[in-house]
């Protein structure tokens, strides 16, 4: 724990892991677990994990930056099971950047949740084909921008914010492609939604999304 950028995972397959997490923070992280550390994640893919609890990635107090990252085919196991691709929390702000989050499932945020008052910054981001629950799940103040992004065919939505009472969460979506448009998204009456210019609510064209080819067709 304590690296900082510098510090950098690159060009590795993460498959087959079964999160264990740590004493404070168990069950969680199949692929990746990081917690109070901020390192670079770059050109990874993780990709059939299982975890209670991001059995992708977990990520917590962290100012991550994560890039070129597939995240892929991964369960979020147990009836409370949360994050099939990937967990963000705890109030620091981290970065996704050209990360395709695809076929992952959970009951509860099975593309990527967040909670605890993160702040991540999306860009370049897929998030499509995931199970279970919303693609993109808020919970507890979370205040997440997202920008030229695509988030398409996750069932059974693909974004539900505001599930815990009292704590109100936000999304800012600009330049992205939201199948359902604003009004898909669930707010529970318990956030907000800045719906910016640049959005789109039109077919992204996958090549071959059942066959796990998300590149856009040309």
């Amino acid at each position: 724990s304590g690296e900082d950028s510098t510090a950098v995972l690159r060009g590795f397959k993460i498959t087959n892991g079964i999160g264990s997490g740590s004493e404070e923070y168990p069950d969680r992280g199949g692929g990746i677990f990081c917690v109070n550390a901020s390192p670079t994640l770059d050109g990874l893919t993780i990709d059939g994990n299982q975890a209670e609890i991001g059995a992708g990635v977990w990520i917590g107090i962290s100012n991550s930056q994560l890039t070129d990252i597939v995240i892929s085919n991964n369960s979020s196991t147990g009836e409370y099971g949360s994050a099939g691709g990937i967990s963000i929390n705890y109030n620091l702000q981290v970065t996704l950047k050209n990360v395709l989050v695809v076929g992952n499932e959970a009951p509860w945020g099975s593309g990527i949740e967040m909670a605890y008052n993160s702040k991540p910054l999306l860009n370049n981001v897929t998030v499509a084909g995931n199970t279970g629950s919303a693609g993109l799940l808020l919970s507890n103040g979370c205040h997440p921008i997202i920008t030229n992004s695509i988030l398409w065919g996750n069932s059974p939505q693909e974004i539900e914010l505001g599930i815990t009472e009292g704590q109100p969460d936000t999304v800012s979506i600009y330049y992205s492609d939201v199948s359902g448009g604003q009004g898909s998204i669930v707010t529970n009456d318990n956030g907000s939604v800045t719906w910016g210019v640049g959005n789109l609510d039109v077919d992204p064209l996958f090549v071959d999304a059942d066959n796990d080819d998300f590149n856009l067709t040309a």
